[in-house]
């Protein structure tokens, strides 16, 4: 719609190139103003229309010059776009583009910041930003810092930290770290939701070039040399195969284009971008609308921006890669509906003729977390930047790799750390290599100390090696197993194995040290190094250097550490080939499954869940399976299977014990339900492709809608604690697909899908009528209310009828109104409410929310 709606204004601007004075205008104005224009057309050699987009544009960019100065901001020089400029299409710069933005649009781009951010881009016109908040993202920033200090030195005077709380910004500057802070960057949770795409947009306002990192990044190389400078925006990708890969519709959407890197020059160019951001985010404005969330995930929801302009005609977004340009392949239809959001930001402001440049650097350049911590593609070409994302516990990573440049020993470890490593054995099966971890954690907890990990665990045991072609034959146990897991039942007895280099871990390591011998193995107990030296280096078999442990303690049973059991299932909500915009392109029947990869495993220990960008994406990418045991072959505990003695255990529990443990103390989990595929993780949002689809198609698509919003509720059953009994996913998806038809004033497909929703539920009517008492015939009369809501207002409002309603169709007696908690609404809906056109669609709004609130619960069951 809104590629419609710029071509239809562009086409009435360019109509009139030869305009002779009869052709009607498009507004307006006195016969004398009329031929005023038509001379100062002719002044000028330009025809009527073009004159007039003229005048317009100067206007725009004085009443931008004079707003500035009202602000006491000083602005840039309007000047247009050089590449535009240069090609014959004048192009709006940033700064005309901004003038010509509503109040509520340019409020969004942090002027507060503005005079700190000129400050420290000084002459040079060049800002490197990141922002943040907490204790946690506060020490990634200043790793940033450090690593522009260590690699980059001359970046460091244009870099600056926005904090945007003062407990940020205090602790930034007893660092050394420059920090910016306003009363625009003092923002909460939901506004940091598109803070970077601000702050980039605040950088064009002020002709600035401006790079806006994620503080999860390292700099190794100077970025701004690994830039092409021949685009509207640069940003990475989270693809290993861009080439291959990049907006092709099977690849989940979030992965084209990384946002944790955004490059622009506003002193080049800018007003296509700004535009572009600032449509951005004026639609993902509202945490909200009427309950239905915006997209929890800002980078799928940008990636689904530059779809939209990707798909237009022509297209309004071109996307650059290497020396080609990206063509988009042919997408589902369905899932292109939801360009019909641009519609929303028609007129918003006045971008070129030319669509919007992106250049996706490259992913080993401006390296993901995937390729640099797990695929080692720096081992043959150094990045740039290094993006910490895609893997769990990110800190243990950056440490691991040897990015971690805060110091932070002392913080760590006690002056009384005591330290344990051993030799791991090259070359061992998975089982071996696991068997031996866990051996070598047994020794340190008995023996008080944190075990150092190994680093020469075999590669060749992971199915990512040989199909990733890996250069490495040693690997760390993150290639196998989730270190966040890990971490989080063994954080005080494992350090990770990049601790062997430290300047510190050496000190001890000269000054108090003692390595065992084979001579030396059954006296551990006894000997008083064993708890004096501060590192303890095994030069025995671990495994017996365990065994021989445990037979000493006999007498103390307490003292042998017994492993926890837990189920370690098979996480198929999250794998990639189960997802359903792959399963369109290589077949239903090829979804991958489990395969007796589930099992009974020590607590702590998973080879299922190595994520993000490894086991789940790993058949995508490549072909190939990822096919460990879940429980990385430790055969500690055995499964219990007679859990239906056990009244309170449903079928969805999957329960373990200790192997000859008797009697069995059960350690039980509920796996949940698994969909048959899984759906776009944003159904429930607001920019769902499932719902612009309903919108577009209509009843047709009515049972498909509901089977997707019945997957997803699945999907979503653990991580969103959702229930998924069939009443309580039917009143699910009433409200989700209510609410959003009703934001969308598509209120007779409303009543549509609300029967339809009935019928679902309540197959045979007949006997509904019969079994509750004319029960169908109440819920028509609600429906019915519905569409008199329609035709008239109500003077006393909406909410004394919906009280009516409820009464009507539950058979309850007069009662106060539900709390608006129960209309799953958040505390914005009385905002949206007041942003809507007239009162009487207020009011009809909310006699709507007391129908679906209503008709949702009918569906759920007796009231």
């Amino acid at each position: 719609m809104a590629g419609r709606c710029a071509c239809l204004f562009w086409l009435l601007a360019r109509a009139g190139g030869s305009d002779d004075g009869q052709r009607p205008l498009f507004f307006w104005v006195s016969p004398e103003t009329k031929v005023q224009l038509q001379e100062a057309a002719a002044a000028e050699g330009l025809g009527l229309a073009d004159a007039f987009e003229r005048w317009v544009d100067l206007r725009s960019a004085a009443a931008g010059v004079l707003r500035a100065e009202a602000n006491q901001v000083p602005m840039p020089d309007a000047a247009g776009d050089v590449d535009a400029i240069q090609s014959g299409h004048q192009t709006p710069s940033a700064q005309e583009v901004y003038s010509a933005l509503p109040e509520r649009v340019q409020s969004r781009f942090l002027r507060g910041l503005w005079p700190g951010m000129r400050d420290i881009a000084g002459s040079s016109g060049r800002l490197l930003l990141t922002w943040t908040g907490g204790k946690e993202f506060v020490q990634l920033a200043q790793n940033l810092a450090l690593s522009i200090k260590k690699h980059v030195p001359s970046l460091l005077p244009h870099f600056c930290v926005v904090a945007l709380d003062d407990e940020a910004e205090m602790q930034l500057r007893s660092h050394g770290i420059c920090a910016l802070i306003s009363e625009d960057s003092l923002v909460s949770d939901p506004d940091r939701w598109d803070f970077k795409k601000r702050l980039l947009g605040a950088g064009l306002v002020l002709g600035l070039e401006v790079l806006v990192l994620d503080a999860d990044c390292v700099i190794l190389q100077d970025p701004f040399l690994n830039v092409w400078n021949d685009s509207d925006l640069e940003t990475g990708t989270d693809h290993m195969f861009p080439e291959r890969d990049l907006w092709q519709p099977h690849m989940r959407l979030e992965e084209h284009l990384n946002t944790g890197f955004l490059y622009a020059n506003g002193k080049a160019r800018g007003g296509r971008l700004l535009c572009f951001l600032a449509s951005f985010l004026h639609i993902f404005a509202e945490p909200d609308l009427l309950g239905l969330p915006r997209d929890f995930f800002d980078q799928r929801a940008f990636n689904k921006f530059v779809l939209m302009h990707l798909a237009a005609a022509p297209p309004m977004a071109q996307i650059r890669y290497g020396k080609s340009q990206v063509e988009l392949p042919s997408w589902p239809p369905e899932r292109l509906a939801v360009a019909e959001m641009l519609g929303e930001v028609c007129g918003l402001c006045r971008s070129a003729s030319q669509p919007l440049v992106i250049r996706v650097l490259d992913p080993e350049i401006i390296a993901h977390g995937m390729n640099y911590f797990r695929r080692a593609t720096h081992l043959h070409r150094q990045p740039a930047v290094v993006h910490a994302n895609g893997v769990d516990a990110k800190v243990y990573f950056m440490r691991d790799r040897g990015i971690w440049f805060v110091d932070d020993w002392s913080e760590r470890f006690p002056v009384d750390s005591r330290f344990l490593t051993y030799g791991h054995p090259p070359g061992l099966d998975l089982k071996g290599d696991f068997n031996t971890l866990l051996a070598a954690l047994e020794v340190a907890k008995v023996l008080k100390r944190r075990l150092v990990l190994p680093r020469t665990m075999h590669c060749a045991n992971s199915p990512a090696h040989e199909a990733y072609q890996l250069p490495l034959q040693e690997c760390t146990v993150d290639h196998f197993a989730s270190p966040k897991i890990l971490l989080r039942y063994y954080n005080e007895s494992l350090v990770e194995s990049s601790v062997a280099t430290h300047p510190q871990y050496q000190a001890l390591l000269s000054s108090s040290s003692w390595t065992v011998g084979p001579a030396d193995a059954d006296a551990l107990l006894e000997d008083p190094r064993t708890s004096s030296a501060a590192v303890l280096n095994l030069e025995v078999d671990v495994v017996e250097a365990r065994d021989s442990l445990f037979q000493g303690l006999q007498a103390f049973p307490d003292s042998v550490p017994k492993p926890a059991c837990k189920f370690a299932y098979w996480p198929g909500r999250q794998m990639a080939c189960r997802d359903e915009a792959y399963l369109r392109k290589v077949g239903q029947e090829k979804a991958c499954n489990a395969e007796g990869q589930e099992a009974c495993g020590v607590k702590g220990f998973s080879c299922c869940e190595v994520f993000h960008g490894w086991a789940e994406k790993l058949e995508v990418f490549t072909g190939r399976p990822w096919d460990l045991p879940c429980n990385c072959g430790l055969e500690r505990c055995a499964q219990f299977h007679r859990t239906s003695d056990y009244p309170q255990l449903g079928e969805n529990h999957r329960c373990c014990f200790r192997k000859h443990e008797d009697p069995p103390m059960l350690q039980c989990i509920d796996v949940g339900v698994f969909p048959s595929s899984i759906p776009a993780m944003d159904f429930n949002s607001y920019s769902s492709d499932v719902l612009w689809a309903l919108k577009l198609r209509g009843s047709e698509v009515f049972t498909e809608t509901f089977q997707a919003c019945w997957r997803w509720t699945q999907a979503a059953s653990v991580s969103m604690s959702m229930s998924t009994r069939s009443n309580d996913v039917g009143r699910e998806c009433t409200w989700i697909v209510s609410s959003f038809l009703l934001v969308h004033d598509e209120h007779a497909l409303l009543d549509e899908w609300l029967g339809f929703m009935l019928r679902q539920h309540f197959p045979n009517l007949e006997e509904l009528h019969a079994e509750r008492s004319g029960g169908f015939a109440k819920l028509q009369s609600v429906q019915n209310r519905a569409k008199w809501l329609l035709k008239r207002s109500w003077s006393q409002g909406a909410e004394g009828a919906a009280v009516e309603i409820y009464e009507t169709s539950t058979g309850r007696q007069r009662k106060v109104f539900p709390e608006r908690s129960s209309f799953r609404t958040s505390h914005t809906w009385r905002a949206s409410y007041d942003l809507l056109p007239s009162r009487n669609k207020r009011l009809h709004r909310m006699g709507f929310l007391s129908l679906i609130w209503t008709c949702s619960r009918i569906v759920a069951g007796p009231c």
